[in-house]
């Protein structure tokens, strides 16, 4: 254990917290090494909290923010590090709130299709669990229900599938035309499972977004899915 005044430890965290946003936790866990009694560190935490050095709810929208575009974690995974973090509910909620729809949906746009051009799989079946269990591991919500609800919107779901084919059609589809004039690829492509046909490109797509949720735009169904990808594509 480190000696150290009550003044010094109230200096130090308040600086602490200055450079960067912090959450409660974070600032016990780095008292714990202080010789401090439990009244001094309980102070401390309050003239922090009460100076608004400490505000969980803006630690909370920061690390959101903050995860979501250079971590690239989807709510689930952020989520839960800011309940690992003992964030409240009502403060994890409005973190996530706040990132945006259309940014969120081109997100997974642009995971699944970057970690497609690099898989290697047997069938569509087989680069559909691939692409499932990556989404899920950086945290982006699973609902194997999304399918019925594709169904319901036929009109809105060939959109989906023309947004998509725009994105990832050159590198995913068409990726097999260019194996077959020597360009070497990770990706293992096949007549059998890569057709040209448009029925045959249109699964492909079901496959990479099927088992996700992706967030409509406000106002907009289903359809804000496919202007979002339109208007935020690069």
């Amino acid at each position: 254990m480190q000696e150290i005044d009550y003044k010094s430890a109230l200096s130090r965290m308040a600086s602490y917290c200055s450079k960067s946003e912090q959450c409660i936790k974070n600032v016990i866990e780095k008292m714990a090494k202080w010789e401090l009694t439990k009244e001094e560190k309980e102070e401390i935490i309050h003239y922090l909290i009460q100076e608004k050095y400490i505000d969980e709810r803006r630690y909370a929208e920061f690390y959101a923010k903050d995860k979501h575009r250079f971590q690239q974690w989807g709510k689930n995974k952020i989520g839960m590090m800011l309940r690992a973090k003992e964030i409240s509910e009502e403060n994890i909620h409005n973190a996530l709130s706040l990132i945006e729809s259309d940014d969120y949906e081109e997100q997974l746009y642009e995971l699944l299709e970057s970690k497609f051009k690099k898989i290697k799989y047997e069938s569509l079946y087989d680069a559909k669990g691939k692409l499932f269990r990556y989404g899920c591991s950086k945290g982006f919500e699973s609902d194997e229900g999304v399918h019925a609800k594709h169904q319901q919107h036929k009109d809105a779901a060939q959109n989906i599938d023309a947004g998509i084919i725009q994105r990832i059609g050159q590198g995913a589809v068409a990726g097999a035309k260019e194996a077959e004039h020597g360009r070497s690829r990770h990706i293992k492509h096949s007549r059998k499972h890569c057709g040209k046909d448009e029925k045959q490109t249109k699964t492909v797509c079901h496959y990479l977004l099927g088992p996700f949720i992706i967030p409509a735009s406000h106002g907009n169904g289903c359809k804000g899915r496919a202007s979002g990808s339109r208007q935020h594509g690069k």
